[in-house]
């Protein structure tokens, strides 16, 4: 469950990413929405996904926590995967 959110995290922000890249040839603020959209959509599916059990007994929570550790690991995937996206040409 928690890798196909991840790869769904993934999918999402770097389509977004890699169009606002080629729309406006910029990487930093491509990177920054990746983080957005993959703190956004791993961090409501945390939220949906740790119930009331796993807080008070902790059963099952390291693999609800590996949502939240994603984050930072597939925002630098995308940031990696920016570098092979050729950005639009502007004309002068």
């Amino acid at each position: 469950m928690s890798a196909i959110l991840i790869i769904l995290s993934f999918g999402l922000s770097m389509i977004a990413a890699s169009y606002l890249f080629k729309k406006k040839n910029n990487k930093r603020i491509s990177i920054l929405l990746a983080l957005i959209l993959n703190t956004l959509f791993l961090g409501i599916a945390f939220g949906v996904l740790y119930t009331e059990e796993m807080r008070v007994f902790g059963a099952g929570i390291e693999k609800i926590l590996i949502l939240v550790l994603a984050i930072p690991l597939v925002t630098w995937v995308n940031a990696l995967a920016l570098q092979f996206i050729k950005p639009k040409k502007t004309q002068m």
